[in-house]
């Protein structure tokens, strides 16, 4: 009965239909599709974008591609690495956004839809990757921010000793070029050396309530400081940056340093306050000077970097 009910179908058509009961009687709702209906369209578009860094260094660096098809997931991407299509290095799938190619070299990409859609506009292209990225591994050690600098073995050796919390813990974050406060290098000092006796605290009337006053009160209680304002001395300047000068004259009266070298071993420090000082950290090997190769200044007037710092309370005391 259900059959004589149907219409006829063409042939090559494709025929959907749904059963509905209504009062006990089978009715059957009928559609046809027909075959040559265009596919819906997907457009693919290929971007080759930025570096991807390899980690460990003997893997090849790669560049990161990204593709955008629309709508998202309606094709298939295939990269390969000659123009006959026949080395294939690596699919992004439907699900995919992004896929990681040796740098440098050219790649060829085609693009085939799925699940009855039809890429519509370019199907496949290629493009050159014409130079290599550089290594730039991650981060292995304590802070972030030093990976490039140049006292970076001294900051995390400064990190293993517990001298240094850095400038942002919870960033992780050292901040190396920032210069050092007095205060900053209070707490250096204090933590490198061990020392614990305050002398009862408030030694000085500019720091109560500072992060660093009970770090000033231990160093100016081990006699390494004389405060800032001679001949009262009754200030400690906690927030005023150090000069090379000063920081000399912090590190040998804190290190005990009395040889000088017979003096003048540098051309900038004639007639400064801390030339002495100077002298006897560079006879200790503390210091080689502000202009390498030459090494004949030291700069006293200049400030210190907290990278700086790093690295003269390591020759110092690693």
């Amino acid at each position: 009965m259900l059959a004589k009910a149907l219409p006829n179908i063409k042939s090559g058509s494709t025929a959907m239909f749904a059963v509905s009961i209504v009062a006990g009687l089978a009715i059957v709702l009928l559609s046809s599709i027909p075959a040559d209906a265009a596919p819906a369209p997907v457009t693919v578009a290929v971007i080759e974008s930025s570096c991807h860094f390899s980690d460990p260094p003997e893997e090849l660096p790669h560049t990161t591609v990204r593709a955008t098809i629309d709508p998202v997931g309606k094709a298939i991407i295939s990269f390969y690495s000659d123009a006959g299509r026949t080395n294939l290095v690596g699919t992004l799938n439907p699900s995919d956004t992004f896929i990681d190619l040796a740098a440098p070299g050219t790649y060829y990409w085609d693009a085939t839809a799925v699940n009855g859609f039809e890429v519509v506009g370019p199907a496949s292209g290629e493009f050159t990757v014409e130079s290599p990225c550089p290594y730039q591994p991650k981060s292995r050690g304590t802070f972030l921010d030093d990976d490039t600098s140049i006292f970076e073995e001294d900051i995390e050796w400064l990190a293993d000793q517990g001298i240094t919390k850095g400038c942002n813990a919870a960033e992780r974050l050292f901040c190396p070029d920032d210069f050092v406060t007095r205060g900053q290098m209070a707490a250096f000092l204090v933590r490198a050396l061990g020392y614990t006796d305050n002398g009862d605290g408030d030694l000085f009337i500019d720091d109560d309530g500072h992060t660093f006053e009970n770090d000033i009160d231990k160093l100016g209680t081990a006699g390494v400081t004389k405060g800032c304002n001679p001949p009262d001395n009754d200030r400690f300047c906690p927030d005023d940056r150090v000069t090379r000068g000063a920081m000399a004259a912090f590190l040998v009266r804190a290190l005990g340093y009395t040889d000088n070298g017979g003096g003048n071993l540098f051309i900038d420090d004639d007639g400064s306050t801390f030339e002495n000082d100077i002298d006897r950290l560079a006879t200790a090997g503390v210091t080689r000077g502000c202009n390498p190769p030459v090494n004949n200044k030291f700069c006293p007037d200049d400030f210190v970097t907290r990278g700086q710092m790093a690295a003269f309370l390591h020759r110092a005391l690693g």
